[in-house]
């Protein structure tokens, strides 16, 4: 067993309550060893607590792996190993779905060395630190922008077998044209295809959302397996996946902020303050608390690399309100 797998099973031990006092003190020091080890137990963790747990469940780790095998059927299509989830799924509540779905993908794409009997491939991960936005270029000269708290991941066959990627949370993606291998990316709420072109991806896991929004080329969006839904969606349109209503629809973009995160440009044209503030929560990862009512109140202005803080500001003397800023909380009064 070689060191990476160790601390794999080291990390399901850990979650699943098995491990010992030694043990946790061991996986400790490894996480805080590097970016990379945080990086990789972070997926575990949010795999692991998507997943439906049970007070009567007693891990079992080899169960565990043929479970998982039980779930997961692999097809080998020209020496390219595919994930497909099994068609019949018997689960009533929407949420148990999303969370079984969306763990059997990051389990079949982190722990594919466990379950197949090809040469392990190494997983490569991207995380945006809470205070940075992350550009990253992939082998084949693809851009890829990762929006605070998003993570990228893919595996050294990028741009030999394959095109496909991994994502949780929001990016823009600049995809280098290559007709022989289209670009894929997959999300634990659908996914998305290209060939080149340039667009923005949010995978919303929590409200169950998966939005995409083109600013250049063709792309094709599908829902998760087994709804067998899917559209095409060009420049200035913008796609989205409503996993409640398991509903895929498309409309035109009229609102450019939704890219804010990445250009630092926002533009309000007599905008409801009620719908700006929405906007700047989405943009710079804000918890907005207000108890006063803002849908009367009018904004237009436009903001080009401004400071949350500073806007707020500008908001909090425009219209009189008591703003208070505080780390990633605004409350207005």
């Amino acid at each position: 067993m070689n060191n990476e797998e160790k601390y794999k099973q080291l990390i399901t031990r850990f979650l699943s309550g098995e491990a010992s006092e030694e043990e946790k003190l061991e996986l400790k020091s490894w996480i805080d060893a590097s970016e990379e080890n945080f990086s990789l137990f972070d997926q575990f963790e949010k795999v692991w607590k998507l997943s439906p747990q049970s007070d009567n469940i007693v891990f079992n780790q080899q169960e565990a792996w043929k479970n998982i095998q039980k779930k997961i059927r692999l097809e080998t299509n020209s020496g390219q190993t595919i994930v497909v989830a099994e068609k019949k799924i018997s689960i009533k509540n929407y949420f148990l779905i999303i969370s079984a779905a969306a763990a059997i993908l990051i389990l079949a794409f982190i722990l594919q060395p466990f379950i197949t009997n090809s040469p392990k491939a190494k997983v490569i991960s991207h995380f945006a630190e809470e205070n940075n936005l992350k550009k990253i270029i992939l082998d084949d000269s693809t851009a890829v922008f990762l929006k605070k708290g998003a993570v990228l991941s893919y595996n050294d066959k990028y741009n030999k077998k394959n095109r496909l990627v991994q994502l949780e949370g929001e990016a823009f993606f600049d995809v280098k044209s290559n007709a022989a291998l289209p670009f894929r990316i997959e999300t634990a709420l659908g996914q998305i295809e290209v060939i080149g072109t340039s667009f923005n991806v949010l995978s919303d896991i929590e409200n169950g959302r998966l939005s995409v929004s083109v600013i250049s080329g063709k792309v094709k969006m599908e829902a998760p397996a087994g709804s067998n839904e899917s559209i095409f969606l060009v420049a200035e349109e913008q796609g989205t996946f409503d996993a409640k209503a398991m509903k895929l629809e498309k409309q035109i973009i009229t609102d450019m902020n939704f890219l804010a995160w990445k250009t630092g440009l926002l533009i309000f044209e007599q905008t409801s303050l009620a719908d700006v503030i929405v906007t700047l929560a989405g943009t710079f990862n804000l918890s907005i608390e207000s108890s006063r009512d803002l849908s009367d109140l009018r904004l237009t202005a436009r903001f080009n690399n401004e400071k949350p803080e500073d806007i707020f500001k500008t908001l909090s003397i425009l219209y009189d309100l008591d703003i208070q800023f505080s780390d990633k909380i605004v409350k207005i009064k």
